[in-house]
């Protein structure tokens, strides 16, 4: 399991941050590996188009996306859930349904002046490298630090 944490501080106030790290599609697009494609419902005990959806829902079944064109692209259904909201922080977690990885990101923002926020970062990411990945040379790679710096 690979941890990686870092401060950053960014020119916005705290509450429009707050703001922009609960919504779950923008997150989504800001991992960059995560592609949204349906919502849970309680209700229905389903996943549903977001149109079908009858109640908030922060569960998602989404796409993982890995590698690049360079590379062969490796796509894992799973799910995500977020944002979960504890005591001082804006969580975000998910997995792929197979169990080859799993990942969690903790947002925590701190005013520090009216337009400036510390945000904490903290992921924790496991990523399992197969045997036929292992024969193939397939190392794996540094899934929390990319998720927070690339």
């Amino acid at each position: 399991m690979s941890f990686y944490s870092q401060d950053v501080t960014i020119k916005a106030p705290k509450d429009r941050l707050v703001s922009l790290m609960t919504d779950p599609f923008l997150m989504s697009g800001i991992f960059g590996h995560v592609s949204i494609l349906r919502v849970y419902d309680q209700k229905q005990g389903k996943y549903v188009e977001l149109s079908s959806l009858s109640s908030f829902s922060n569960r998602f079944l989404v796409v993982y996306i890995f590698g690049t064109p360079d590379t062969k692209m490796n796509l894992f259904e799973g799910e995500m859930e977020g944002p979960i909201f504890e005591a001082s922080r804006i969580v975000y977690k998910g997995w792929a349904k197979d169990q080859k990885f799993k990942w969690e990101i903790g947002f925590e923002a701190t005013a520090i002046k009216p337009k400036e926020t510390l945000v904490g970062i903290i992921v924790t990411a496991d990523y399992k490298v197969s045997g036929l990945d292992k024969l193939l040379g397939r190392t794996p790679f540094a899934l929390a630090q990319h998720i927070v710096e690339d």
